[in-house]
């Protein structure tokens, strides 16, 4: 049975093979880095590590800056997938320390760095990258990735127990993608505020959003979306005692997709 992105991985290898034929060293290294994106989406992340780690053995740095700082964000997104999150941190700050302040890639690894962060509990740090980020985003008229900065601020606040600063930050976010029609990022913004409603014991509204996500998902077809959602769900329905309908969300979950019940950290997808 062929993956989904099989033919992605055919069509970016025969072009490797005529930019070698050409000698077209720069083309190659590209194709490189587009061929880990495929490995990546289609799940098989040690064979993108390798072709991440092989451009960064290949390229100068100052020479190929765009280059060298994609790969670096897209290789600690690897890490990120893999739970290796402290390994994670250390190149998304390699990266962000790597690019001017007010650029996408400053703005793109700061969104990542505070994700990871807040996946070992750094909440202060992540703050501190995330405050900075979302300063530059605004200078830069980036709304949508100030929404992507403004949801993993409201994780950290929520790790923090600050849960008003949370919903201030997590309103923010939703209100631009609202606006912006940012379907994905809104689907993830309202699982995030499920999850801050659920830490104030207010599980009637926090169903309310998960719903709204849910329902976001369902409409674009994310199985591993879907499936955490149903999760968050059920626990919720376990939390007011209703055992039987929470049953039946895990239930469902199963048949999805087995994953981690908990709300993803916001990553930025180049």
């Amino acid at each position: 049975m062929m993956g989904k992105y099989d033919q992605a991985i055919a069509y970016i290898q025969e072009a490797m093979y005529w930019y070698r034929f050409c000698g077209s060293k720069a083309d190659i290294l590209w194709c490189q880095y587009y061929l880990g994106i495929a490995y990546s989406l289609q799940g098989f992340y040690d064979d993108a590590c390798t072709e991440y780690q092989n451009i960064l053995g290949s390229i100068n740095p100052m020479e190929s800056k765009q280059l060298y700082l994609y790969v670096l964000g897209e290789l600690g997104n690897i890490y990120y997938y893999k739970s290796l999150y402290n390994k994670a941190i250390e190149i998304y700050q390699q990266a962000r320390a790597s690019a001017l302040p007010d650029t996408m890639s400053f703005i793109a690894n700061s969104i990542n760095l505070g994700g990871a962060l807040n996946s070992i509990q750094s909440y202060d740090s992540s703050v501190a990258v995330l405050q900075e980020g979302i300063n530059y985003a605004e200078k830069s008229g980036s709304l949508l990735r100030k929404a992507s900065l403004l949801t993993n601020l409201s994780e950290a606040w929520k790790g923090l127990e600050r849960f008003n600063d949370a919903l201030k930050s997590i309103d923010e976010a939703i209100l631009i993608r609202e606006e912006a029609n940012d379907s994905l990022g809104l689907s993830n913004s309202y699982r995030t505020k499920g999850g801050i409603l659920v830490e104030k014991k207010d599980f009637n509204h926090a169903n309310d959003y998960y719903f709204k996500s849910l329902k976001i998902d369902e409409v674009l077809n994310i199985p591993e979306n879907i499936a955490a959602t149903y999760c968050l769900i059920g626990e919720c329905l376990q939390y007011k005692n209703n055992h039987e309908a929470a049953l039946a969300y895990f239930q469902q979950r199963q048949i999805q997709k087995t994953t981690p019940c908990q709300t993803p950290q916001t990553l930025y997808y180049r």
